[in-house]
């Protein structure tokens, strides 16, 4: 089980090695829930419907997301030799120059 947590975080999957404990840690029955056992077979599947039903709208929100900032135009602000840029065209700039 370390063997496999240490190789997936390793390789860059946090998230995937946070999900294979939990489910190992609840397959060994390390770590369980008591709301299960209160619920029906039934409520138990509404359950698991609607989270994943959350899981694909907060997917489909992540990918608009990610395709509108692709497609947003981006500014580059370039500074020569040892000075410093500032880009202050933005709406609600806090920078202000004066004369």
């Amino acid at each position: 089980m370390l063997n496999l947590l240490s190789t997936s975080l390793k390789a860059g999957f946090g998230l995937t090695a946070i999900a294979t404990a939990l489910f190992y840690s609840m397959h060994q029955e390390w770590f369980s829930l008591g709301i299960f056992s209160d619920l029906t077979a039934q409520q138990t599947y509404n359950a698991f419907l609607y989270s994943l039903a959350a899981t694909f709208v907060a997917f489909v929100l992540l990918l608009i997301v990610h395709v509108s900032s692709k497609n947003s135009p981006s500014r580059t602000t370039r500074a020569t030799g040892n000075s410093v840029a500032v880009d202050s065209s933005g709406s609600h700039s806090p920078v202000t120059i004066k004369k």
